[in-house]
């Protein structure tokens, strides 16, 4: 029996809902044994996945300066609390943070010295690390430093799932800062950048033009289904994170632009009290404007459900107004969650997801990013519904994992 390598995945996620990072360990467990270190969660939904996954949880640290940056900055030992006085001091001085973090970042956290002890007993023979997003390329790059010389032909991927140099938004210029700062500081130093659309390949590869870039999107697996006749109602459904970013509750307006035939669904993802505290919410406008009755929120599916899910329904929405410069070059996985379930799609203009819709004729893009225009295009997705999921079917075999990771699967074994 010949014994499999192994690949290390790294996220600052919880993973029982992030359908990437879970694409991630089913599409890779299937050559490699994998060593997953990522946020500890309810535990739910991991029975789904290959068993072939070496578990290392962290717990999260909650503290007023925000839980990404203390995940980066701060080791969650105890004793070293006491460092939280000096970032203190360093935050008011602005750039000098990134001093101090240069010179705290040698101590290792609890969870990755048990990891490290993991693959020094099993002498572990390690191919690759990916890095999910640049929170964790710090500690990406120090296990790769680590593994070198047992290991010397160990790759690491940085796979960025958002533009972080190109965030500005509603987040602290500080923050704003942090995110450029680990991106110039550590991207340069990886084997691979991977981003989630080729918009997200040009922006990588002008930033950083010496480092080869290759772009894996968020398809979803294919699914061997068809899709479903059309019925009396009109049934919209949008999946995703319950983040004010998004800006939810435009949805729920624009329902009392369309007629009673058509009726909403969301499954919304919560991680946080904040999302739960946004939920309610949105549930509390939802009574407000008396559409209990065409809309309803309902608990997440998880990713290797969720295409049989969405399959039930007619139309996929997404409504997004690109108010961080992030927002912009946004392919999110929902757009082929849509595509995979056999639903006909409707988005806002977003460069990226505007490309896919036109090319492959799975639905419609609105003109503008007001309600009006968004309500217009559903209806025009309505008037010739079954061409529009008949082409979602025949985009399902083309945009899918299977294919989509041939070129990194390559580049892995070669």
């Amino acid at each position: 029996m010949i014994k499999m390598e192994h690949v290390i995945i790294l996220t600052h996620t919880q993973i029982e809902y992030d359908s990437r990072i879970r694409r991630q360990l089913r599409t890779l467990s299937k050559k490699y044994n994998i060593i997953l270190c990522c946020k500890k969660g309810n535990g739910e939904n991991l029975n789904y996945l290959p068993r072939n996954i070496q578990y290392f949880f962290y717990d999260e640290i909650v503290c007023q300066l925000g839980k990404r940056f203390l995940e980066v900055f701060i080791d969650r030992d105890p004793v070293k609390m006491n460092y939280l006085t000096g970032l203190n001091g360093c935050l008011k001085i602005n750039l000098n943070v990134f001093t101090a973090y240069e010179a705290y970042r040698v101590d290792l956290t609890t969870v990755y010295k048990q990891m490290y002890d993991y693959i020094q007993k099993d002498k572990i023979k390690v191919h690759c690390i990916i890095a999910n997003d640049v929170f964790v390329l710090p500690m990406a790059i120090r296990i790769k430093n680590f593994l070198l010389p047992t290991n010397p032909n160990v790759k690491l991927i940085g796979d960025m799932h958002e533009i972080h140099f190109d965030y500005i938004g509603k987040e602290t210029d500080l923050n704003q800062k942090v995110r450029t700062w680990l991106c110039d500081t550590f991207l340069p130093k990886c084997d691979l950048i991977t981003s989630v659309s080729e918009w997200g390949v040009k922006l990588y590869a002008t930033r950083y033009p010496k480092n080869p870039i290759a772009c894996i999107r968020n398809v979803a697996e294919y699914s061997d289904i068809n899709p479903k006749k059309n019925g009396e109602y009109i049934r919209l459904v949008h999946v995703g994170n319950a983040q004010k970013a998004r800006r939810i509750e435009e949805m729920i307006k624009l329902m009392e632009l369309l007629d009673k035939r058509f009726v909403l669904d969301m499954y919304l993802v919560s991680s946080n009290t904040a999302a739960d505290l946004y939920i309610n919410d949105l549930s509390t406008l939802i009574q407000q404007k008396g559409l209990q009755n065409r809309i309803r929120i309902l608990s997440p599916v998880v990713s290797e459900h969720l295409i049989q899910t969405v399959n039930d329904y007619d139309i996929g929405i997404f409504y997004i107004e690109p108010i961080i410069g992030n927002h912009k070059y946004i392919l999110p996985n929902k757009l082929f969650e849509f595509i995979q379930g056999r639903v006909a799609v409707v988005t806002t203009p977003v460069f990226s997801m505007k490309e896919i819709i036109e090319t492959y004729e799975v639905g419609k893009v609105s003109q503008d990013y007001s309600l009006d225009s968004f309500a217009n295009a559903i209806m025009q997705v309505e008037e010739n519904l079954s061409f529009y999921k008949d082409k979602s079917h025949q985009a399902a075999k083309i945009l899918n994992t299977e294919k989509e990771w041939n070129g990194i699967m390559n580049y892995l074994e070669n």
